[in-house]
């Protein structure tokens, strides 16, 4: 249970504490680390040039994607004149669906006129108006400048190709592809509108936002994987290497780069033969490290449920397994201790963020996490195997159909259930 003398004594906990009343009563507003900056105003640019430094995510209406993009340089009208100037900075960019899914499989409106790839690290200019509305850059025209001339800018043109081909690979797969793609990528292109809401009223929406669960599974399959082949030396560089790969591929959200401080913070202590690390203190190092260096996701709905759900699991879910193993088996007893904590934590923010939200999230957690582990290791390996024998692909295709469909069942059922609304 809670022992706040003991904690808040520990100089990482008392910090992140006080940190995190200063920053959410406002008495401390994070400045925007990337303002922009250049000769001509927001209000009157026509075109940006830079790096898009995020992947890009699908909008609620569908309408349209958003990402963020590294300025280099920014043109527009002032006076009359067209004025061009170098820029900096990070500007959020809003694309139309068809523009950014040009290259994707299906899509019945792809050009090979204009099909630019925006990827995180792909060098592009956007030609637009400025949004004052969205404070964001509304481009109607995406073109790629193909400058690949380091080492740096070629790796990250290659992870762009490969995550191109994850999509076509797992587009013949139907739904199920679009759920692992999602899982897999933090792409959600394919997994449909009616997927999501049933994810979202079942109380199971941290399931499809990448986070430590999907980090530590895949770090875990590597160090697996190292042990077995190589000797139990390597498991750690192979499980550093899983967690390092995944991250790269998958792109950072606020939730992800939470699991990959704490995975990296923990294997740091490992490896220099650290007692047992106070996990608490190791979140509250990750909070404090995140707030540096990404200050602009302290507000954003991702961040506050990633922290607060764990801090909630750590905090409660000894006590809550302790009493429930009097009646279930110990491994269901934890995993409803597991679910119960993180509510403690994350209801009162989903009440005061969305108006409701959903206790049944505690028993469908216990259900339907298990059935996605083995969906994300079957899929991992499918994969891997599919792409060295392609004739499998129909094969694993039904397969894993088979328990998407089973996923699915569970999904819809604790859908079902009304949340608790406080509207």
């Amino acid at each position: 249970m809670v022992n706040l003398k003991k904690w808040l004594g520990n100089p990482f906990i008392a910090a992140a504490f006080f940190t995190a009343v200063l920053i959410y009563s406002n008495a401390v507003v994070p400045a925007d680390k990337n303002p922009y900056s250049g000769l001509v105003s927001r209000e009157c640019l026509l075109s940006v040039t830079g790096t898009v430094s995020s992947n890009p995510v699908k909008s609620s209406s569908e309408k349209t994607y958003s990402f963020f993009v590294n300025l280099e340089k920014s043109e527009g009208k002032v006076n009359g004149y067209v004025l061009k100037s170098s820029a900096e900075g990070k500007i959020k960019v809003f694309v139309p669906a068809s523009t950014a899914e040009s290259l994707f499989p299906g899509k019945l409106y792809s050009s090979a006129k204009s099909a630019p790839l925006i990827e995180e690290g792909e060098k592009i200019i956007c030609k637009g108006i400025w949004n004052s509305k969205l404070e964001a850059f509304n481009a109607s025209d995406v073109e790629n400048i193909s400058v690949y001339d380091s080492v740096v800018k070629k790796i990250s043109h290659f992870r762009a190709l490969c995550r191109l081909v994850l999509k076509r690979l797992l587009f013949s797969w139907g739904e199920c592809g679009g759920l692992l793609l999602a899982l897999l990528s933090g792409s959600r292109e394919y997994t449909s509108n009616e997927i999501r809401e049933c994810f979202r009223n079942a109380g199971l929406s941290h399931i499809l936002a990448l986070s430590g669960m999907h980090l530590s599974f895949f770090a875990g399959i590597a160090g697996f994987t190292g042990k077995k082949f190589f000797g139990k030396s390597s498991s750690f560089f192979a499980r550093l290497f899983g967690i390092i790969f995944f991250v790269w591929f998958a792109g950072f959200s606020p939730s992800l780069f939470r699991a990959f401080l704490c995975s990296m913070i923990s294997l740091l202590c490992s490896a220099l033969f650290c007692e047992k690390s106070d996990f608490l203190s190791i979140l509250s190092c990750a909070f404090l490290i995140h707030c540096m260096i990404f200050p602009s996701d302290v507000y954003t709905a991702a961040f506050i449920l990633s922290y607060g759900a764990l801090c909630g699991i750590v905090c409660f879910a000894d006590f809550f397994a302790g009493k429930f193993s009097a009646f279930l088996p110990p491994a269901v007893a934890s995993s409803v201790a597991a679910s119960l904590s993180a509510q403690i934590f994350t209801a009162p923010v989903s009440i005061f963020m969305f108006g409701a939200f959903m206790p049944v999230g505690i028993i469908a957690s216990v259900i339907v996490s298990p059935l996605i582990s083995l969906f994300f290791l079957l899929g991992i390996i499918f994969i891997l195997t599919g792409l060295m024998f392609p004739f499998l692909s129909v094969i694993y295709g039904i397969i894993i159909n088979i328990l998407f469909t089973v996923i699915i069942f569970f999904v819809k059922i604790f859908a079902l259930v009304p949340p608790v609304n406080f509207n």
